[in-house]
């Protein structure tokens, strides 16, 4: 499914197929980054330490880190 079409049917089910276009012209960016820090904020608060852990091993985006943490922090 194309990124448009994600989109289309997270606002469908949100039932605003126009809440981009709303925020996008009645919020400044900072406004949009406060809201967006509120939303993980609650997202975060209501997961549990299971839920969490479950995400950490199904999400494509994490990799566990290799080696050691100390050569890590050398790096930066």
């Amino acid at each position: 499914m194309e990124h448009a079409q994600i989109v289309h049917t997270i606002l469908a089910k949100l039932g605003n197929e126009r809440l981009i276009s709303e925020l996008t012209t009645k919020l400044s960016q900072s406004e949009m980054t406060t809201l967006l820090l509120a939303l993980s904020k609650e997202i975060t608060a209501q997961s549990s330490p299971v839920d969490l852990l479950n995400k950490y091993t199904t999400n494509r985006f994490v990799k566990p880190l290799r080696g050691q943490q100390s050569h890590s922090r050398a790096m930066v």
